[in-house]
């Protein structure tokens, strides 16, 4: 059965107030993430655990990386139903604080050789704080965006937070590669925290950003916010979440753990590889995915302008296809030695391929659920993020690792699976709702099926 129902569209104001916080909130917080994956990748290891064999150690290190995606799901399921009761900005700026205090406090940590085995212990706890905040974030804002659209431009706004976390992605690049050019003995000892404590500032910014952003019309519309809220009906809405919702959770949790998985194997699993197997100075990775990052920059708009024109299954077409056809040459490009040539599978595959799919991320998870349950459907896939984002990488390094860097096939067809993944989340999307044409200014209006 088919109904229509007029959903009031954002004033343009609005919508430019909007676009700034999502872009500027969403940069801000993903350059803590990703900041995060590249130290990870590249300095923790003989930071933290400076005992083990240095492959081991960097093994250990992703892992802690992957800890801070076990604290997603639980963030996910605490801050999801907090912007589907109290308002998209709340959850946005609450996220934001999460992850921004627990980045500036990394910074402070001491290191093994001086506090021994509280040093990773404290770097852990400070990677599950991160992880509670980005568990929420990313989906709340691709909901936030997806809900200011104008009509017809839900693809390009929808695609605004994927834009921020491109310039996040880039910024910290940049930073990574200024850093890790420093001599080896200073970046160990207090070069690699300056960008962990200098993001105290960014925290202030980024709070303010998110805490003076216009609330979502449909949410204020839609949502009946006079509902009485206790534990028991948290319960019994998460109940009817799965039984009514189950195609769009399945929905978009294929989807997720497609792209987590491809995004970190080309970024987080690319710069170690460089670094550990291919022994290429830390800066060659960084660099390549700074310029991924530019690229993506592009690709981020581009993308969301195609899902507009054509259709937002296209997109994602597209970048799983693209990440079929790179699985085996990636390795090549990476194993040229050829710095020119390293750079540019990294700009295929995180320029690319990855942007391509996430722009499409706004409207596509959005669609799958009504407005009153979108923020805990969209940010429960999570569960299934831990998993392929935060897991992933670390499998694909130590199945390199034990092969002794002879091999990467493995690696390959864990692409491979991932962009399968995808092209399943395709088969599985309902189309919940669709864009009809419409005369008025003021509203648009939408069809649930």
């Amino acid at each position: 059965m088919t109904s229509t129902r007029e959903i009031p569209q954002s004033p343009r104001s609005h919508r430019r107030a909007v676009a700034t916080s999502v872009v500027v909130g969403t940069a801000l917080e993903w350059f803590d993430m990703f900041l995060y994956a590249s130290m990870a990748s590249v300095v923790f290891a003989p930071v933290f655990f400076p005992d083990v064999d240095p492959r081991v150690g960097a093994v250990s290190s992703l892992a802690t990386f992957a800890v801070g995606y076990l604290a997603r799901p639980v963030g996910a399921i605490l801050l999801g139903p907090v912007a589907d009761r109290h308002g998209r900005r709340t959850a946005l700026a609450i996220t934001f604080i999460l992850m921004g205090v627990g980045t500036f406090l990394i910074g402070t940590i001491p290191g093994y050789d001086v506090i021994g085995i509280w040093a990773p212990i404290l770097l852990v706890l400070l990677r599950l704080l991160q992880g509670l905040g980005a568990g929420a974030e990313q989906g709340t804002a691709f909901i936030t965006a997806y809900e200011h659209a104008a009509r017809g431009k839900r693809g390009i706004f929808g695609s605004l937070p994927a834009l921020g976390v491109n310039i996040g992605l880039f910024a910290s690049s940049v930073v990574v590669a200024a850093i890790t050019a420093m001599p080896r003995e200073d970046l160990l000892s207090w070069g690699w925290r300056i960008p962990f404590i200098a993001s105290g500032v960014l925290v202030v910014i980024g709070w303010w950003v998110r805490s003076h952003m216009p609330e979502s019309p449909v949410y204020e519309r839609e949502v009946d916010q006079k509902q009485p809220r206790s534990f028991g009906r948290w319960i019994a809405e998460m109940a009817r979440l799965c039984t009514e919702h189950w195609r769009g959770l399945l929905t978009v949790t294929l989807v997720t753990v497609g792209y987590n998985a491809i995004t970190y194997m080309y970024k987080t699993f690319g710069q170690s590889y460089l670094a550990e197997f291919r022994q290429e100075p830390a800066w060659i990775g960084a660099v390549g995915v700074a310029l991924a990052a530019v690229v993506g920059i592009v690709m981020v708009p581009a993308s969301g302008w195609l899902a507009d024109r054509y259709s937002v299954r296209l997109t994602l077409s597209l970048g799983a296809g693209l990440t079929v056809l790179m699985a085996f040459p990636y390795f090549w490009f990476l194993d040229s030695g050829r710095t020119g040539l390293v750079w540019a599978g990294l700009i295929i595959g995180t320029g690319f391929a990855a942007p391509l799919i996430f722009a499409s991320f706004g409207e596509f998870l959005s669609r799958q659920f009504p407005p009153e349950v979108r923020s805990t459907g969209v940010s429960i896939r999570e569960i299934a993020g831990a998993v392929s984002g935060g897991f992933v990488p670390v499998w694909a390094l130590a199945i390199v690792t034990a092969s002794n860097g002879t091999t990467t096939w493995g690696v390959s067809l864990l692409f491979i699976a991932a962009a399968l993944c995808v092209f399943a989340a395709l088969a599985t999307d309902h189309l919940r709702a669709e864009k009809t044409p419409n005369t008025s200014t003021s509203t648009t209006k939408e069809i649930v099926r």
